[in-house]
């Protein structure tokens, strides 16, 4: 039994990596000497490790790395982690490895673990990976959002001017009504995902917590890892909060993402939403917190391959300091809980608003020239069939680019302009301003999947006459050119 412990002693030895044999109850049975200089706190020595439990290495390994080695000795079959970087205790820099495990054949209840140190990083290289990837989220957001935005924009125009057509007594009208009722509500889903991508203006409202953290891990669904190792709960009772969804709602994403991207294939965390009084004094990252009833929302993170830096990264600290809370990352026995609490609110949001009838409209035929610029078919041609049933007579550009031809052709025959902000040959700027060259005086109304609010400096910069948000109806679309036209 000697002679064979030697042998893999000089095998281990030979081997240029960091490597380790451990038994899967966590006893150390052999490390090499890379694995000391590249792992073991300086001056630990074979002797340190070699036949001592993982649980019990603290003296000589970061805590990180023996969870680490302790899920890579009980995996299954082979075992390959990329870029896991260990935190140490106290230190504003974290090691970044590669892990390579396989169990030992002849019936042995071990692995032999490599481990390829890979660099170091600070936590502001780890924040600047997680602005990375919400960059990547959020430009897939705003990319679908746009596309969905043209669809429900025919499928609202569609569903209004039949409505009207048709009139209140149709048997017809509480299916058009609901159709209605859906695309509207798929447009607030897309109207959030273009603000989570950083389109639009911030919008301070009393929303529901339950409902902002239930959207911001449905956004991320495939990114965490199963519920038996991702638990949510979330109080019945849990409160409103005062601020802005979608900047809530990327907190929520960071906290999960920062939370899974720990947790390897073993380590399980626990998402725990509910209500909380804060006493006089209390206090968390550093500030002092209102006494007072409060939202609070924790994230219990056990067995995690490497530990969370000791601070969570600005982004999220600031979003919950601009809306009169805080979070923080809180060590303790076996793991870290993040926590991020948020002053409660008591009002309740108002209702959406209905549009009025386009009747007004209808009774009011015009006999004016609409050029249509939209590079989405659906929405010019729905667009064009709403105008000419207003009494327009229309033109169509499938871009910006087009549309500087025909109104280049048709030069003093427009009377109005609708154009779409975003497109894909010549963006909707661009064109008014190509435009403007052509036509100084040519009314124009901009057709934009954001918030009004946000396309509001458009009216005074560009000198245009509405802006009209899609997706629209056939009342909204009235009104729009109405108003443009006097």
């Amino acid at each position: 039994m000697a002679e064979e412990r030697i042998d893999v002693r000089e095998l281990l030895a030979a081997l240029p990596a960091a490597a380790a044999v451990i038994a899967e109850d966590g006893l150390v049975l052999e490390v090499n000497p890379a694995f000391l200089r590249a792992c073991a706190r300086p001056g630990a020595a074979r002797e340190a490790l070699a036949g001592r439990r993982l649980a019990d290495l603290e003296d000589s390994l970061d805590p990180s790395l023996c969870r680490l080695l302790e899920q890579a000795s009980r995996a299954a079959g082979r075992l390959h982690l990329r870029g896991i970087t260990v935190w140490r205790p106290g230190e504003e820099r974290g090691v970044r490895f590669d892990v390579e495990a396989a169990p030992l054949g002849g019936g042995a209840r071990a692995a032999l673990v490599l481990i390829a140190p890979q660099g170091a990083d600070s936590r502001a290289e780890v924040e600047a990976r997680l602005l990375d990837r919400f960059c990547w989220l959020g430009a897939t957001a705003a990319g679908i959002a746009h596309d969905v935005n043209n669809q429900l924009t025919a499928t609202l125009s569609t569903a209004s001017a039949l409505r009207e057509e048709l009139g209140p007594d149709s048997p017809c009208e509480r299916s058009l009504e609901l159709i209605e009722d859906s695309a509207r509500e798929a447009a607030a889903l897309a109207h959030r995902l273009l603000r989570f991508a950083g389109r639009g203006e911030p919008e301070i409202v009393v929303e529901p917590l339950a409902r902002v953290i239930e959207r911001a891990l449905l956004l991320i669904r495939h990114e965490l890892p199963p519920a038996e190792r991702f638990a949510v709960e979330i109080a019945e009772d849990l409160g409103s909060v005062r601020g802005d969804p979608i900047q809530l709602e990327q907190v929520v994403v960071a906290l999960a993402l920062l939370t899974a991207g720990a947790l390897g294939e073993r380590g399980r965390a626990r998402l725990r939403a509910r209500n909380a009084i804060l006493a006089a004094g209390s206090a968390a990252d550093g500030r002092a917190l209102l006494p007072g009833a409060c939202a609070c929302l924790e994230i219990e993170v056990e067995g995690a391959l490497a530990a969370a830096p000791a601070a969570l990264p600005e982004v999220i600290r600031r979003i919950a300091a601009e809306h009169g809370g805080a979070a923080e990352t809180r060590a303790r026995a076996g793991g870290v809980t993040h926590v991020l609490f948020l002053p409660l609110a008591g009002a309740a949001r108002a209702a959406p608003r209905r549009e009025a009838p386009a009747a007004e409209a209808l009774a009011r035929p015009w006999r004016a020239l609409l050029l249509i610029v939209d590079d989405d078919k659906t929405v010019r041609d729905v667009t064009a069939a709403m105008a000419e049933r207003l009494g327009f007579r229309t033109l169509t550009a499938a871009g910006g680019l087009e549309a500087l031809d025909v109104l280049a052709r048709e030069r003093e025959s427009i009377d109005l302009v609708l154009l779409d902000l975003v497109m894909s040959d010549l963006d909707g700027i661009s064109t008014l301003r190509r435009m403007r060259e052509i036509r100084p005086d040519v009314k124009v109304v901009v057709s934009t999947g954001y918030s009004g609010g946000s396309a509001a400096p458009l009216l005074v910069e560009e000198r245009i006459e509405g802006t009209l948000e899609k997706p629209y109806s056939l009342a909204a679309l009235a009104a729009a050119l109405r108003g443009a036209l006097g």
